[in-house]
């Protein structure tokens, strides 16, 4: 399947600031994010680490914390763009499905030495694995040594010289607001496009429609001012539409049901004008086509071909 990141207000951030020796780590403090094992890394490898964020792990955090790590709580938006474009790296060993703030981080200029699954996959090209445009460092497992042998790494090969702030924010852009509207929209029309390849083959050739036991003759009208001979039968919990003549065009017929061929109490979905999918459940429709209410099978056979 094709996957769609949410944006990043990268525009936010600057990246040509002068960069300081220390490390920060940003986030909620709370349990699944595992600031403690950043805490730990730091403590052992005596390096200076600044923790921005609160939540309720942040006494358990202060205690754990060694003479090289500060908590600096909740600050305010300037103040942490102001740490995340003159920090050394940022850190992160949470696992996630996608994460911004890493994203921030490079947007700022700053390496991302982080967690290598879920989400950082994805945004984070790792230099010691040989990524092209490389902007950060990963590390296999969620452990206090292996952010600790990535941090020895980092710290002795000096990898920072060898990710540019420039090149970390240009990477970062592919995330931007205005990237994601063109992704969505390019994803959007490939759907739509499609979904109506599918109506068209669903449709099946002309016919027309019948009910046993209401048998009656209709004339519908479609948006092109063509008349359409249809009529309706509804027989043993089974509705069975055709129109005498199928428009290849859908967007012509607006208030027409093309065809509906289901089992009342299936669970399939099924074309209706304006072409929205809807689900059947028993003999109620809930959909968009008809102002968000849920409307029984019958309702819908009679406001749409006037039954």
């Amino acid at each position: 399947a094709a996957v769609v990141h949410p944006p990043v207000a990268v525009e936010r951030f600057r990246w040509d600031q002068p960069r300081d020796d220390v490390y920060l780590c940003l986030c909620r403090l709370v349990p699944y994010k595992r600031v403690d094992l950043v805490v730990e890394a730091f403590n052992r490898t005596g390096l200076p680490l600044v923790v921005i964020g609160d939540g309720p792990e942040r006494a358990r955090l202060e205690a754990l914390a060694g003479p090289t790590v500060s908590l600096l709580g909740r600050l305010g938006s300037a103040e942490v763009s102001g740490w995340l474009s003159r920090c050394r790296a940022y850190v992160y060993a949470g696992l996630e499905d996608f994460g911004i703030a890493p994203l921030e981080a490079m947007a700022a200029g700053a390496p991302v030495i982080g967690l290598g699954q879920g989400g950082l996959l994805d945004t984070v090209r790792c230099l010691v694995r040989g990524d092209s445009q490389p902007t950060g460092v990963l590390f296999p497992e969620q452990s206090v040594a292996a952010l600790v042998a990535a941090l020895e790494q980092f710290e002795a090969q000096r990898l920072w010289q060898q990710l540019p702030a420039e090149s970390l924010r240009q990477w970062a852009e592919q995330f931007s607001p205005e990237r994601f509207r063109g992704r969505m929209a390019a994803a959007i029309e490939r759907a739509w496009g499609e979904h109506q390849r599918g109506l068209a083959r669903a449709a099946g050739p002309p016919g027309s429609l019948r009910v046993v036991g209401r048998r009656r003759r209709h004339v519908a009208h479609a948006d092109d001012g063509q008349t359409l001979d249809v009529h309706s039968e509804l027989h043993g919990g089974r509705a069975v539409q055709r129109a005498d003549r199928f428009i290849a065009d859908t967007h012509q017929i607006r208030q027409l049901l093309l065809r509906v061929e289901v089992p009342v109490r299936a669970k399939p979905v099924f074309p209706i004008a304006p072409l929205i999918d809807v689900e059947l459940t028993g003999v109620v429709l809930g959909s968009q086509a008809f102002g968000g209410c849920e409307v029984t099978l019958i309702q819908i056979l009679e406001e749409q071909i006037g039954l």
